[in-house]
């Protein structure tokens, strides 16, 4: 898990800024239009009006996201597989040899494959999704300037716990982080299925060719 976390992490905060610029554009609307002339544009504007830190807005959600993301993933995956071939391996018992090697399956069949990537791809989503909601606010600069009180404690909104103590208000409870969620899990899923299936194809293919 660890080796999997961080380098999620590496990889997604190499890359932030421009992660922030696509929310920015992409959030835009017909009636107010900052950057219409695309990504240059939305770059001198931010780095003018809000600074370079601008672009760094939501880091550290982000890299919370992807130490858990990733590594929830492969941790699951290191689980379920086995235990996949292993189920496998029972149920075919009677029509193979145990004496023989090549009877008992290197990996677990397609089927079995596939539904332990969807399991993984699921726990490790609903585990780190409130954090990626929370890197795309703060990337958005809601309720920037904005100020939140709580118990007499005023927290600014551009900070990670104050986008979180919004975002459960707004949602009316801890479900608020989670806003969206239903859209991303139908986009997670058959997008890990398709990487799975490509990924072992090439892989196959490569072992056949070598």
């Amino acid at each position: 898990m660890l080796a999997g976390g961080l380098a999620g992490v590496a990889a997604n905060l190499l890359f932030h800024p421009l992660d922030t610029l696509r929310a920015r554009i992409t959030a835009q609307t017909a009636s107010s239009r900052p950057y219409p002339e695309g990504v240059w544009q939305a770059t001198l504007h931010i780095w003018k009006l809000e600074g370079p830190r601008a672009f760094w807005r939501g880091a550290t959600p982000c890299a919370v996201w992807a130490f858990l993301y990733i590594g929830i993933n492969y941790t699951c995956l290191a689980f379920l597989a086995p235990l996949a071939l292993h189920r496998h391996r029972h149920s075919s018992l009677p029509l193979a040899r145990p004496t023989d090697p090549l009877s008992a399956p290197s990996s677990p069949p397609p089927s079995s494959a596939i539904l332990s990537v969807l399991a993984a791809g699921a726990v490790a989503q609903s585990i780190a999704y409130p954090f990626d909601l929370l890197r795309r606010r703060m990337q958005l600069g809601w309720g920037e300037g904005l100020k939140l009180e709580r118990k007499g404690i005023f927290t600014s909104l551009s900070s990670l716990w104050g986008q979180a103590q919004m975002a459960v208000r707004e949602g009316g409870g801890l479900r608020g982080l989670y806003r969206g969620y239903p859209v991303v899990l139908l986009k997670v899923l058959p997008t890990t299925v398709v990487s799975y299936r490509v990924s072992s194809g090439v892989t196959q293919w490569l072992e056949e060719s070598a």
